[in-house]
């Protein structure tokens, strides 16, 4: 790996006249990325934000996002990036959690609900030169919000140690140069996404932001711009791979993750010359934690990978349960939330899975709790929750069914006092969740089966709608 300096600002000490980011249009050098952080940090003081404050981020995937993060650590505030694709009352909830109301937004969101302060306002600051970052390695560097299996988004606390170790683990895939170019193909505020600019950034590389994260604009990208280095869930593989991506020479690794990537899928990505990497983790453990490349993902494609030299991996003999060991594992959850770390400093996940002889990971079901589409977490709890405020709802149960685009659909069996149509649960819920949460199919039922405790039998629910 490049020789990192940690406390220099989290930004690679390289020749400052050197591209850091390449957008739609415009060039950042690594100059001029410095000097509008710096105006971005003098406006945030401006606006009251200071050491270990919330800095609440709601803006797309472009130079703004990435500017307010190294502003917000310039202060020794702490970033936390929300999904955009969240609604007001999600947005909300997340607020309430972190007890702030004001919020980082683009001028192209507007939600009159939220004490809102437009990026755009920012840049009206004058760059004034500020006191030296102070790096701290235990120092919360980052706050994540993911579905948390109690129905309450979780705020998840990376610090910087942990963070950095993220870095050196994919490093040791990558073998990181100044002439790498990292496509943004995730969204930032999950932690893949947040770790391509971070990976690039620190190692005085380049970030190539293309026009937005659909699939016609990331093709474009991959042909204009070349880029050495591209993450993908499996939807978004799929939907490259549908449209005949070429991949062109610049790629030395695609990275696959996120959710449950199909055999097949893989080996049709491998036969179409992609250099893959199918790698596992989560947002706690810092993204990926165990990869399995490309030769040996040829005879292996059902496996998640090795663990990196800096993880431990084991499997809890009762359930087998993965329990996970690493510098880049997570410092717990904001409010004192249960972490899921046992005394011995492993990290229960909820998947399951098994490590065959030749140390390889396999999962077999990940979190029972969760349903992962298209790389996003969906709680059904959560959905369960907005259905039945429909008036008319007695009953949900929302369950999952297998999907070739997204890897899983959500599904809700919804039981009703009197007649109802499926559009008016569906007009209602997009004003509930995120459009990622609603059900893609709707059945309604004269009851759901349960258990004598009252607890839903999905398995039995889906036998008697003949889905399995």
């Amino acid at each position: 790996m490049i020789k990192i300096d940690l406390n220099n600002d989290w930004l690679a000490q390289t020749d400052e006249n050197k591209l850091a980011i390449k957008t739609p249009g415009n060039e950042y050098s690594y100059r001029e990325l410095k000097k509008q952080t710096n105006i971005i940090a003098s406006s945030l003081t401006g606006n009251g934000f200071g050491e270990n404050d919330y800095l609440p981020i709601l803006l797309n995937d472009n130079l703004s996002f990435i500017t307010t993060v190294y502003a917000a650590w310039s202060i020794n505030a702490v970033p936390v990036p929300i999904n955009t694709r969240l609604s007001v009352s999600e947005i909300k909830t997340i607020l309430t959690q972190l007890k702030t109301s004001r919020v980082i937004v683009d001028k192209s969101i507007k939600i009159k609900e939220l004490a809102t302060i437009d990026y755009s306002s920012l840049l009206n600051g004058t760059a004034v030169t500020k006191k030296k970052f102070e790096f701290n390695k235990n120092r919360t560097a980052l706050i994540l919000f993911t579905s948390g299996t109690t129905g309450v988004p979780k705020g998840i606390i990376h610090t910087f140690s942990s963070l950095y170790k993220s870095v050196v683990n994919t490093d040791s895939i990558t073998k990181t140069t100044v002439d790498d170019k990292w496509l943004v193909s995730l969204p930032f505020y999950h932690i893949g996404g947040f770790l391509i600019f971070l990976r690039a950034l620190l190692t005085g590389s380049m970030v190539i932001v293309p026009q937005s994260l659909s699939t016609e604009d990331l093709l474009s990208s991959i042909k204009q711009d070349q880029p050495t280095v591209i993450s993908l869930v499996p939807t978004m593989l799929k939907r490259l791979l549908d449209e005949n991506l070429e991949i062109p020479e610049s790629v030395k690794c695609v990275f696959v993750g996120g959710s449950a990537s199909l055999d097949e899928l893989i080996i049709k990505g491998l036969e179409a010359g992609l250099p893959l990497v199918k790698v596992y983790g989560s947002s706690e453990t810092g993204a990926m934690l165990a990869a399995i490349g490309l030769n040996e993902l040829r005879k292996y494609p059902s496996a998640s990978g090795k663990a990196f030299e800096n993880v431990e991996v084991i499997i809890d003999g009762r359930d087998g349960e993965i329990l996970v060991k690493s510098e880049s594992l997570f410092k717990g959850y904001i409010n004192k939330q249960t972490s899921n770390i046992d005394e011995y400093g492993f990290y229960h996940t909820s998947d399951f899975g098994y490590i065959d002889i030749n140390g390889y990971l396999y999962i077999n079901s990940r979190r029972e709790d969760l349903i992962i589409t298209g790389g996003e977490n969906v709680n059904p709890n959560e959905v369960e929750s907005a259905i039945v405020k429909y008036s008319g709802v007695e009953e949900a149960c929302v369950f999952s069914l297998n999907d070739e685009e997204w890897g899983q659909i959500v599904c809700a069996a919804i039981k009703c006092s009197y007649s109802l149509e499926k559009s008016q649960i569906y007009n209602f819920l997009k004003t509930e969740l995120a459009g990622y949460k609603i059900p893609k199919q709707i059945f309604f039922v004269n009851f759901i089966p349960k258990t004598s405790l009252g607890k839903p039998q999905k398995e039995e629910l889906k036998r008697q709608l003949n889905l399995m």
